[in-house]
């Protein structure tokens, strides 16, 4: 099939417009977006950008824009060219915030133990994402090794919330 460009591309707005003209009298208009300013087609998305910011140093489980898996260098360019500042020994101390194993030192329980506190409701935590680590304020495991007592969730946390409760009698 052969073709030819009529009349020159013509640029309006954020798009560029093309009319093919094809030997067979057949006329085909192309929209095509043009890219915005230092922008290209393996731009990694808006949410993983985001995630990184949030996560600043941490495995996100997402991949760059070309598909590819987040290694050290690509990490450090991607905060390089955003401006994300690597973390500081103790930054996360200043913040009053623990991390999940901190959490069960202080707290001489299990890791399961922590995690249903947390989905319960009874331990103030946060996750970025899943896969993420927990990040805990260092005030919600004080006041419940304060109390002496862990509160008890009222039911375990599966992975699965369509599993059953087997009824023994």
């Amino acid at each position: 099939m052969d073709c030819s460009l009529g009349k020159m591309p013509r640029v309006e707005g954020e798009e560029i417009i093309l009319v093919l003209h094809w030997q067979g009298g057949d006329h085909t208009r192309l929209c095509v977006r043009k890219n915005k300013s230092g922008g290209h087609r393996w731009t990694t998305d808006a949410s993983t950008e985001q995630m990184i910011h949030a996560l600043a140093r941490l495995w996100a489980g997402k991949r760059t824009g070309r598909g590819n898996t987040w290694t050290e260098a690509r990490l450090r360019s991607f905060r390089t060219s955003h401006g994300i500042a690597v973390y500081r020994q103790g930054e996360r101390a200043e913040r009053g915030e623990l991390t999940l194993d901190e959490a069960i030192a202080r707290l001489n329980v299990s890791k399961m133990t922590v995690l249903r506190l947390i989905h319960a409701g009874k331990i103030e935590a946060r996750q970025i994402c899943k896969g993420a680590p927990w990040v805990i304020p260092e005030h919600a495991v004080r006041e419940i090794a304060t109390k002496g007592r862990l509160p008890v969730p009222s039911k375990p946390v599966t992975e699965n919330p369509d599993q059953k409760i087997l009824q023994f009698q």
